[in-house]
């Protein structure tokens, strides 16, 4: 079914009611997720893919703010964003942190 932007239950900052699943490496999901804040679109959950999202990712958002008003929005519309990540430093998975030590070591 094809939305429109004026057609469906979105409020500013409030839930649009939808998913938004998105495949964006790192730097594109930045700039996609602070330009649907920009615009005061959210979503109930939203996924950049295995490659879009990680922590640092979200912390990177985070320190892009430049007044507190902004950095409650970002924060806000955090909440709903996950990713399917097989290797993360965030994983508490003891294979995962594995890979993650040993690639650091190559970076």
């Amino acid at each position: 079914e094809q939305v429109g932007l004026g057609d469906g239950p979105c409020s500013p900052m409030g839930s649009c009611g939808y998913v938004l699943l998105v495949d964006a490496h790192s730097a594109d999901f930045r700039s996609l997720h602070r330009e649907l804040v920009r615009e005061d679109l959210s979503f109930l959950a939203i996924s950049y893919g295995a490659r879009g999202t990680d922590i640092a990712d979200l912390d990177k958002i985070l320190g892009t703010a430049s007044d507190a008003t902004e950095a409650a929005a970002l924060e806000q519309s955090l909440s709903g964003v996950f990713a399917g990540l097989w290797w993360s430093p965030g994983s508490s998975s003891e294979a995962s942190q594995r890979f993650v030590t040993s690639w650091r070591k190559h970076e």
